[in-house]
Formats: C-alpha cells, structure tokens, sequence
C-alpha cells in the first residue's frame, strides 16, 4: 500500500511519522519524572527510617 500526496497525488513521497515521534518524546519525559519521584520518595522513607533507627543501633 502506497501513500498518496493529497495535494497532488504523488506517490513519491514518505511518512514521518511526526505522531510517533512526538508521543515518544513525552512518554519518555513522563517516564523520566515518574522515575524520579519514585526515587525522591524512596529516599524521604530511607532517611525517616536512618533518623530513627540510626541512635538506636549506636551504643
């Protein structure tokens, strides 16, 4: 199946694709910042437990 140029109907013509590319971007972006968030909780959860947990296992 070939694309067709609409304005003139062309068949030499390619796809590119700009949809994809666009929603890949911003899925990688979204994916970037859920991952950091993920880690900055971690890291809140950690240091609440080494506050807490840090005077008593020191003698």
């Amino acid at each position: 199946m070939s694309i067709q140029c609409p304005s003139c109907g062309s068949t030499q013509i390619m796809s590119r694709h700009l949809g994809r590319k666009v929603a890949a971007t911003a899925g990688g972006v979204a994916g970037t910042a859920s991952g950091v968030a993920g880690a900055a909780s971690g890291a809140k959860a950690g240091a609440a437990v080494g506050f807490v947990g840090g005077p008593l296992a020191s003698p």
